[in-house]
């Protein structure tokens, strides 16, 4: 496959999540390097973006669990936190996943997904 053809299977979505200023990035990916970047058009809240990029051949699979990753650690911080900050955590992953899936707009991944949060 011709350099040409592998960019063609490749794809980029962009996440975007409102997080509690607390909440610390940290990205990650399989296929590149991502970009992120923060502003704070939301009081008391931090606009958090990232590239997320997959193959648009990969199976469902694989795209899901790589990107639950990504929004794992873009939502979350290592070590013992007081529960609120947990349930913030927890709600800034189902927002980020929410946003991806939608974005990415693939019904397969969408349906693993109401299978993982019942």
């Amino acid at each position: 496959m011709n350099t040409k053809q592998q960019k063609s299977n490749h794809k980029t979505t962009v996440l975007k999540v409102y997080a509690a200023p607390l909440v610390m990035l940290v990205m990650a990916s399989a296929f590149a390097s991502p970009a992120a970047s923060a502003d704070t058009n939301r009081l008391g809240y931090t606009t958090i973006k990232a590239d997320f990029h997959y193959s648009r051949d990969a199976p469902a699979e694989q795209i899901y669990s790589e990107l639950r990753s990504l929004v794992q650690s873009m939502c979350t911080t290592k070590g013992p936190r007081p529960l609120a900050l947990r349930r913030s955590d927890q709600a800034c992953m189902a927002s980020a996943m929410k946003d991806g899936i939608s974005r990415i707009g693939r019904t397969d991944i969408a349906a693993l997904h109401s299978q993982q949060v019942g």
